[in-house]
């Protein structure tokens, strides 16, 4: 706070005469309180994610592509969750190599954001999270490197494992950051990922000489994600050294199910280790007293949409292959990931409410506020002031809730593979979606089912 008397002295406060004095603050307090109340409380970004993101479970993937891209050209703040969200609508209609490529930008933009950002950092206390640069959460951050796999295995499959092992990597990177930080049980909330050893695995069979990599890569898929019961059948497979039968190509179904996690604001008790916490970061930004105790306090938490889909029933030339199994739960890592994060939001969202109470007392103090309207009128501003904060629900929001996968050896030649979303062991969709494929001897084929709520919304094959 600058010292009024040095400041007249050095002339940059000028006292102004006593009579206008009260008036002219009474003025512009008026007049703040007006353009804080005339502030508006939605989000336009916001609303046309949500209509694109509606557009892509109907299937209707051009409108869905032109809203983000949109989105992404004119909205700063969601252009990162745009192109991320773009990248995935691609992606189901079998374009990879634009999905890659928006992935890949992604990617980058994330890795700078996570550089420090003490401008931003400083401003999101007196307005909110939302003016800082989109760091991604950590779930995206792995999901993201995961993602980037499945679109190489859908395209020369060249770089799959080294995306694969990045995934992983991002994962224990979180966890150890986690244990840096003090945190006892991370690696419940860090585990690490049956998707990454599985692409390895599928990859290390096919070429015919590391049987002994792909039977490690079974074994840690069984050992991360045991209700995989089909990675005891890869183990056996190819400890055995077989990889299909002659005259025979193997074909590999990833399906994305359902519908991923989604941020919503959600109030949270505030508990007296997050006031102490949050001491330490305003302490950092300036001299304020922390309260004993404060009111619930809004922050983004994890929300799984339910959705009635289960998992996705494949037949070839109408003969049944069987159901896709979940090799990676989304929006289950998102989840123990945001049990870990809670703690720092809920601090960042105290530190960010006392920084803006005690302007106002401050404000107060520093002109002397004696007249009881007067001071109402301030009190009703930083009510206003509050009011305008916004929770950062920024999210890629085009996620499924699972990763599943169904592997099947069908002879060399022309197939038709049909798929249908199936939920608590029956059908949702009376005509399932089908998609021709040419398996050829030896090889592995990919076929990739979208089914984001009751029905494949799209199917794309290499």
């Amino acid at each position: 706070m600058v010292d009024r008397v040095a400041a007249v002295k050095s002339g940059i406060y000028r006292q102004p005469e006593s009579g206008g004095r009260m008036a002219t603050l009474r003025r512009w307090c008026l007049v703040g309180l007006a353009l804080l109340c005339c502030l508006p409380a939605g989000c336009r970004g916001g609303m046309q994610l949500t209509t694109a993101r509606n557009q892509f479970y109907h299937g209707a993937f051009d409108d869905s592509q032109a809203t983000l891209e949109k989105i992404k050209e004119s909205d700063r703040k969601a252009s990162v969750v745009s192109t991320l969200d773009l990248a995935m609508v691609h992606l189901a209609a079998g374009e990879t190599d634009a999905a890659e490529q928006l992935l890949l930008e992604a990617r980058g933009t994330l890795d700078e954001n996570q550089a420090a950002d003490p401008v931003a950092g400083t401003i999101s206390y007196i307005t909110d999270d939302t003016a800082r640069q989109y760091r991604g959460w950590g779930y995206e951050q792995v999901m993201i490197r995961a993602m980037l796999a499945l679109t190489s295995m859908m395209s020369d499959a060249v770089d799959a494992e080294a995306y694969a092992l990045q995934a992983q990597s991002k994962q224990m990177e979180l966890q150890q950051a986690a244990i840096d930080a003090g945190m006892l049980d991370a690696d419940k909330h860090y585990q690490p990922l049956a998707f990454a050893p599985y692409v390895r695995g599928v990859l290390r069979e096919m070429n015919y000489r590391d049987y002994d990599d792909a039977s490690r890569a079974y074994r840690l898929v069984s050992e991360i994600q045991p209700s995989f019961a089909p990675a005891e059948i890869d183990i056996a497979r190819a400890e055995s050294g077989v990889h299909c039968q002659p005259g025979h190509g193997v074909v590999y179904i990833f399906a994305l199910v359902g519908q991923g996690p989604q941020r919503v604001a959600q109030q949270a008790p505030v508990t007296s280790n997050v006031l102490l916490l949050a001491d330490r970061v305003v302490s950092a930004v300036g001299k304020y007293s922390v309260p004993p105790t404060m009111a619930p306090i809004e922050i983004p938490a994890v929300a799984i949409p339910e959705t009635a889909i289960d998992t996705v029933f494949v037949m070839a030339d109408d003969q049944p292959l069987g159901l896709t199994q979940s090799i990676t739960d989304v929006g289950q890592m998102a989840v123990q990931q945001y049990e870990a994060e809670k703690t720092d939001l809920l601090v960042r969202a105290v530190a960010r409410r006392i920084v803006k109470k005690s302007a106002v007392a401050a404000g107060k103090d520093a002109f002397g506020i004696q007249d009881p309207m007067l001071q109402l009128v301030v009190d009703l501003a930083g009510s206003a002031w509050e009011a305008t904060e916004k929770t950062d629900t920024r999210c890629w929001s085009l996620l499924p809730r699972e990763i599943q996968v169904l592997r099947a050896e069908l002879p060399v030649g022309t197939h038709n593979i049909s798929m249908q979303a199936f939920g608590r062991g029956s059908p949702l969709q009376r005509d399932p979606t089908a998609r021709t494929i040419e398996v050829e001897d030896g090889r592995n084929t990919y076929v990739l089912a979208t089914a984001p709520s009751d029905r494949v919304i799209a199917a794309a094959a290499r």
